[in-house]
C-alpha cells in the first residue's frame, strides 16, 4: 500500500493499493481503518483483479474510492505519456500596434515527448534479506534509497584544493584568451525583456518552408469569450489565408525569456481559425551545405520507372497518420517498465510485434512492389556494398606521449613504452613537418600554437623557395592544408589569411595552380577574421600571381635539411 501526499491538488493524499488477490487487500484494509478515517481528504485507488467484487464492496464504503482493473490502469498510464489532452499554455495579446491587438490563447500543438525520468537509487539501501538468505531489491524502500549528486570544484592543477562556488567565474573563450564575468555581471548581461507577441512584417508562405521550424509548434487562437476580438482575429486570419501570406512576429514566451522570431501561418478549419507557428532561425543558426552540382542526366524512362515505384509502394490514402503513430522508443521503454513492475525478477522482454510494426516496412507492401523494385535496381545498377568493420584504436596518453591500444586485442606494450621514452616535439622539422606540427598543437603542458605556426610556415617557404623547387610542391601543399586546418583549431585564422595573401603574391605560377587544384583558400566565417564566403571563393579566381620566382634548375644537393627526403 502506498500513501502519497499531494500538494495543491484535488486531494490531500492519494492511497494506492496494488494487489493480485482479494484476501490480502481485505486484511490490509481491515487493519488500517483508523488511518483512512481522518480529517484529510483521500483519493482511494485500488488496482486489482476484475473479479475482486468483495474488494469493490469494501472500497465502495470509503469516500473518493475507485476500483481499476489491470487493463484499466495500463490504459490510464499509457494515456499520460501519449499527450492526447490539449492544455492552454498561455494567454497573451497578439499586437499589430500599441493600440491594435487581439486577445489570444496559445496552445502547444506538437512537442517532442521525452523518455520518462529515471530516478537514481542506492542498490545497498534497496537490498533486503530474503527467507533463503539471499539479497534482493525491495522497491518499497524507494524513499530511503534516493541518492543525490553533489558538485565539488577543484583546481585542475591541484585536485586536493577545493574552490568555493562564490569564487568561480563564468569564462568564455574568445580567440586565445578567456573573457570572465562574475555572478552579478552574468545576470546583467542577460536579456531583460517582457513577454511579448508583436507582428513585425509579412512575407509569402513559400518563404517559410517546413524545414526551418526549430521549436515546438504552437496554435494561437482567439480567446474564448472575447466576441469582438474573435471576429477581428478571424478576419485577420482569413485575409492572410486569401493573400497566401504569413505574419512574422517577435515572440517572448514569458518575462525574462530570450526573444525569438516566429512565422504565423494561417489555418482555417470547420472548428477554428488559428495560426500555427514556425520558429525562424537567426543567421547564426543556419548551416551552409556546399553540395556539388548534379552532373548526371536522368532519362525520362528512368523518371517514369521511379514514379511507378512510388505508386506501387504508396500507402492507401488515409491509411497513415503521423499523429496516430506511436514512438517505438517510448513504447519499448514502457513495455520493459511494465514487465518489471509485474515481476521484479523478470528479465528484459523481447520487442513485441506491435512495436516492430512501428518502424519496419509492411511485408505485404514490399511483396507487391517486388517486381518494380527489381527493375529499379537493374536500371540504376545499384550494387550491394559490403561494409568492413575495422578494429577501433584508442589513443592512450601518458603525460604528453601517445601510445596505441587496440580495442580488438591487448595493448601494444612495446609501442607504449617506446612512445613514453621519446622526447616531446618542440619544433617543426623538415622530415615530418605535418606530424611535428600536429604534435605541437596537441601538447597539453604548454601552448605551442605560435611556434608551431611559425615553424610550419618556414618549412613551406623553404619547400617552394629557391632552395626547394617543383619536386617539393606536393609536400608544401600537404603542409599548407595542415596549416589551414590547425589555424582553425588554434584560433590563428588571421595569421593564416595574412600568410596566404602574401604567398599568393610571391609564389610561382605552377605552385599556385596546385593551390587552386587543392582548393586551399582563405578562412571565413570566424570571429577573428572579416573574410566572407564570397571573398574566399574569389581568392582562387581573381588576381592570379604575376611574380615568377627564379628556381634552381636542379634539386639541391648541399642542403642538409633535404638530404633525407
Amino acid at each position: 500500500m502506498l500513501s502519497v501526499g499531494l500538494e495543491q491538488k484535488k486531494y490531500s493524499s492519494r492511497i494506492v493499493v496494488v494487489t493480485n488477490g482479494v484476501g490480502a487487500t481485505l486484511e490490509t484494509l481491515s487493519g488500517n481503518d483508523d488511518e483512512f478515517i481522518s480529517d484529510c481528504v483521500y483519493e482511494f485507488v485500488v488496482i486489482g483483479d476484475n473479479k475482486a467484487k468483495q474488494l469493490a464492496e469494501c472500497v465502495g464504503g470509503l469516500p473518493n474510492s475507485s476500483l481499476y482493473s489491470e487493463d484499466d490502469m495500463r490504459r490510464r498510464i499509457l494515456a499520460e505519456h501519449r499527450g492526447t489532452t490539449m492544455q492552454i499554455q498561455k494567454k497573451q495579446q497578439l499586437r499589430l500596434s500599441p493600440t491594435v491587438y487581439f486577445n489570444c490563447s496559445i496552445y502547444t500543438k506538437t512537442k517532442v515527448k521525452n523518455l520518462p525520468t529515471h530516478q537514481k537509487a542506492s542498490a545497498l539501501a534497496l537490498a533486503r534479506r530474503s527467507p533463503d538468505g539471499s539479497l534482493v531489491l525491495d522497491p518499497t524502500k524507494c524513499e530511503k534509497a534516493k541518492v543525490e549528486r553533489q558538485h565539488r570544484y577543484t583546481l585542475a592543477s591541484n585536485q586536493d584544493e577545493p574552490v568555493e562556488a562564490d569564487g568561480i567565474l563564468e569564462a568564455f573563450r574568445y580567440g586565445r584568451q578567456l573573457v570572465t564575468f562574475d555572478a552579478q555581471e552574468e545576470r546583467l548581461k542577460k536579456f531583460a525583456v517582457a513577454a511579448d507577441l508583436s507582428v513585425t512584417h509579412f512575407l509569402p508562405q513559400s518563404e517559410v518552408p517546413l524545414y526551418i521550424g526549430m521549436d515546438d509548434c504552437l496554435c494561437i487562437t482567439s480567446r474564448p469569450g472575447a466576441t469582438r476580438s474573435r471576429v477581428s482575429f478571424g478576419a485577420f486570419v482569413r485575409a492572410l489565408k486569401d493573400m497566401d501570406l504569413a505574419a512574422v512576429a517577435r515572440f517572448v514566451k514569458k518575462d525574462g525569456s530570450s526573444p525569438t522570431m516566429i512565422a504565423l501561418v494561417p489555418d482555417i478549419s470547420s472548428d477554428v481559425e488559428c495560426f500555427y507557428t514556425r520558429t525562424l532561425p537567426f543567421d547564426q543558426d543556419v548551416r551552409e551545405l556546399p553540395f556539388d552540382p548534379v552532373k548526371a542526366q536522368v532519362s525520362k524512362d528512368k523518371i517514369e520507372l521511379a514514379k511507378q515505384l512510388i505508386s506501387d509502394m504508396d500507402l492507401k490514402e488515409g491509411s497513415f497518420k503521423c499523429e496516430d503513430t506511436l514512438n517505438p522508443v517510448i513504447e519499448r521503454v514502457f513495455q520493459v517498465i511494465e514487465a518489471r513492475a509485474r515481476d521484479a525478477t523478470c528479465p528484459i522482454p523481447p520487442e513485441t510485434d506491435e512495436i516492430k510494426q512501428l518502424y519496419t516496412p509492411d511485408p505485404a507492401l514490399l511483396r507487391s512492389a517486388g517486381p518494380t523494385l527489381a527493375r529499379f535496381r537493374e536500371a540504376f545498377d545499384l550494387p550491394v556494398v559490403e561494409t568492413r568493420v575495422e578494429p577501433v584504436e584508442k589513443k592512450l596518453k601518458v603525460e604528453s606521449n601517445v601510445g596505441i591500444v587496440s580495442k580488438s586485442g591487448p595493448a601494444n606494450v612495446d609501442a607504449w613504452f617506446q612512445a613514453a621514452s621519446e622526447e616531446t616535439v618542440e619544433q617543426v622539422g623538415p622530415l615530418n613537418p605535418v606530424e611535428d606540427y600536429d604534435a605541437m598543437l596537441s601538447r597539453k603542458d604548454k601552448d605551442l600554437a605560435e611556434p608551431a605556426f611559425t615553424g610550419l610556415r618556414a618549412q613551406i617557404d623553404q619547400f617552394i623557395g629557391p632552395a626547394g623547387g617543383a619536386n617539393y610542391y606536393d609536400k608544401a601543399i600537404e603542409c599548407l592544408a595542415a596549416l589551414r586546418r590547425g589555424s582553425l583549431k588554434s584560433y590563428m585564422e588571421r595569421e593564416f589569411n595574412e600568410y596566404l595573401t602574401k604567398l599568393k603574391k610571391t609564389c610561382a605560377r605552377p605552385f599556385w595552380n596546385k593551390m587552386v587544384a587543392a582548393e586551399i583558400t582563405l578562412i571565413h566565417g570566424c570571429a577573428n577574421v572579416e573574410t566572407t564566403l564570397e571573398q574566399s571563393r574569389e581568392f582562387l579566381i581573381k588576381d592570379e600571381p604575376t611574380t615568377q620566382l627564379k628556381l634552381v634548375a636542379t634539386t639541391p644537393q648541399d642542403n642538409d635539411d633535404f638530404d633525407d627526403f
